[in-house]
């Protein structure tokens, strides 16, 4: 298995097949992220609360069958993507309407909710998610808040979207320039 220094505690728990602590600890250790990344995809937290839910049911059941290819948050977030990517299908379904993955996660990030609609984050992250939302494209937008604000590494956030890391680095660092550009 591979070892995570955060969650080495966790994976001598999943080796002695304790997963009911296990999954505990996840859950404190990780819900926070995973329900924050739920929410940016369904804008409903309602179903964001649903959809953190089931990814960790899910980690629980899966937690015998986990190699250690990678993080244990990277696993728990790819979870997450795949569970968020169902209700926005069951969601189009009920619309009439079925949309590929990548389709379906770049509508969902483009649909975020402006900074005006957290008003107890602080002025300065206001200023920032007013300049993701102008200066970035979307999917430019999700990367940079994977890597900066979830601490997500190029290659977990690879893992996470089927992307290559060099590739995912490139793409923010191209990024990176509009929003200076933007705060100025």
């Amino acid at each position: 298995m591979s070892r995570d220094d955060k969650d080495g505690d966790v994976l001598d728990l999943i080796g002695r097949r304790d997963y009911r602590q296990a999954v505990d600890l996840l859950v404190r250790r990780h819900g926070d992220v995973v329900y924050a990344f739920c929410l940016r995809l369904l804008h409903d937290r309602a179903r964001a609360e649903d959809v953190c839910q089931q990814a960790f049911l899910q980690a629980y059941k899966g937690l015998p069958g986990f190699g250690g290819g990678s993080s244990l948050r990277t696993w728990l977030l790819g979870i997450a993507k795949n569970r968020a990517i169902d209700a926005l299908r069951a969601g189009r379904r009920e619309a009439g309407r079925v949309a590929p993955d990548d389709e379906l996660l770049d509508d969902a990030v483009e649909s975020a909710p402006g900074p005006d609609e957290r008003a107890d984050e602080s002025r300065a992250s206001d200023a920032l998610g007013a300049c993701l939302e102008r200066c970035v494209s979307p999917a430019e937008k999700l990367l940079i808040l994977l890597h900066y604000r979830d601490g997500l590494s190029y290659e977990e956030m690879g893992a996470l979207l089927g992307k290559k890391a060099d590739t995912l680095r490139a793409r923010v660092a191209r990024a990176l320039p509009k929003l200076r550009r933007g705060l100025e």
